[in-house]
């Protein structure tokens, strides 16, 4: 009788651990199935922070106005070509708070924006901004900005388009 109990539990325990396995299995593969996803048409492929598509302006037009618009919201442009841009400002009291190595001095946000082409004649400005910690030194740290703060990124693209409508051959 020992014996058919022992049987029992070794039995029991391939099953258990045959379920554990499909059902791990079965959420890995969910789990790819659903991060594969879908974008919607005109959407960009990655997940920038903030995007505006421009239609009928030549790129470098586009990064010209893109480096007023941040000069305008207190940023230094550190890299300029049509294609990549980088702005750079110090940090608020709050991201010095929230973000500051003590030993390295304080933060500054950097913001990436790039110039994509959509279709001919339409391409879309797009950026992504960090938290920088140590600055310009070989332990420089970039620590990037969550969609929560999305709002002030995105006001500024949408102001060079809004720029870029109010100029001839405009129709973002």
């Amino acid at each position: 009788m020992r014996m058919m109990g022992l049987a029992r539990c070794r039995e029991s325990g391939r099953i258990e651990r045959f379920v554990w396995r499909w059902l791990g299995s079965l959420v890995a593969v969910l789990g790819l199935a659903l991060s594969a996803g879908c974008s919607s048409p005109g959407q960009p492929e990655s997940d920038p922070l903030a995007w505006v598509e421009i239609h009928g302006q030549p790129h470098e037009k586009v990064a010209d106005v893109a480096a007023e618009v941040f000069h305008d919201n207190g940023y230094t442009v550190t890299r300029k070509g049509w294609e990549h841009l980088i702005f750079e400002k110090p940090g608020s009291k709050m991201n010095n708070i929230a973000y500051r190595n003590w030993a390295e001095g304080p933060v500054w946000v950097r913001v990436k924006a790039t110039v994509v082409d959509v279709k001919p004649g339409t391409c879309r400005l797009e950026c992504e901004a960090f938290v920088v910690r140590s600055r310009n030194e070989p332990t420089e740290e970039e620590i990037r900005v969550n969609s929560l703060h999305r709002k002030k990124y995105q006001q500024m693209l949408d102001e060079v388009a809004k720029r870029l409508r109010t100029q001839p051959g405009g129709t973002s």
